[in-house]
């Protein structure tokens, strides 16, 4: 009896360990623009100071990029059109290129970025590359890369009976994070004199895509005469490179999740990938 009751409680443990899900560390790669090692985040020139940096890693972190989407789906048993409501983050900046700005003015006149441009110079290219402002992102919601990836991932996470509606609440998903971005190039975006302003630049670049490059703030008013018109001007330059990160995940028994992505070396990640 004492061998039968050792052998049950064997097999019990080896069932519950088999049964246990096994979850692995996650690893991930990507590419972002980041400042070159020999350009200095924060510049000053004619009493007008901008620092920029690139976004941090846990950025959709903030509670306004998940958002509460409609899921049409059909009913099997009424056979009517249904909606349910899931949460899903808004990866908003997918497919761009982000830094987040600070501007400082201690000019004696207020600063109006509607009189300087901000944008992505390509050594390879003629033209330069705009900043998007937020009219020209909302204008074009559907179009946004974000937009794309959301609705494909929904939809192949969900049996979609109406993807119009699936759309048309992703957009305001969309809109609903745009209301929350400060764009420190908003037309009537302005810094008073002796304070400063904080804020995101976003580019239609792929950072898979792009190589080197620099990014200009071109005529920012350095000094107005007495009627307020600007007769001098001042420019900067931040010289930035696309890099590849290396990032994982570690699966938490105690929490009951996946931690926080961290960045690990290249080394680490090639040797992980080996291990598939």
């Amino acid at each position: 009896m004492k061998h039968l009751i050792l052998f049950s409680v064997l097999l019990l443990s080896f069932l519950v360990m088999s049964c246990s899900p096994s979850y692995q560390t996650l690893f991930q790669k990507y590419s972002k623009i980041d400042l070159a090692s020999n350009t200095p985040p924060e510049q000053s020139q004619e009493n007008i100071s901008i620092k920029l940096l690139p976004i941090n890693d846990n950025e959709y972190e903030k509670t306004w990029y998940k958002q509460s989407i409609a899921i049409p789906f059909i009913n099997v048993n009424t056979n009517q059109q249904m909606i349910a409501k899931q949460d899903h983050i808004i990866y908003l900046y997918k497919d761009l290129t982000v830094f987040q700005v600070t501007i400082i003015n201690n000019t004696d006149h207020i600063l109006r970025m509607r009189d300087s441009r901000v944008v992505y110079i390509d050594p390879d290219k003629d033209e330069p590359i705009f900043a998007y402002d937020k009219s020209s992102m909302l204008e074009d919601v559907k179009g946004l890369p974000c937009f794309i990836e959301a609705k494909g991932r929904i939809a192949n996470k969900n049996p979609i009976s109406d993807f119009n509606i699936l759309g048309t609440s992703i957009a305001v998903g969309v809109k609903n994070i745009l209301d929350n971005i400060s764009f420190v190039n908003g037309f009537n975006k302005e810094v008073m004199p002796g304070m400063k302003a904080t804020g995101y630049i976003i580019f239609p670049i792929d950072p898979q895509k792009a190589t080197e490059g620099k990014i200009s703030f071109i005529d920012m008013v350095s000094q107005t005469d007495q009627t307020g018109n600007p007769v001098k001007k001042v420019r900067f330059d931040y010289k930035v490179l696309a890099m590849k990160k290396y990032l994982k995940s570690v699966y938490d028994q105690n929490e009951g999740k996946y931690l926080p992505w961290t960045e690990i070396d290249e080394n680490e990640y090639a040797i992980s990938q080996t291990r598939k």
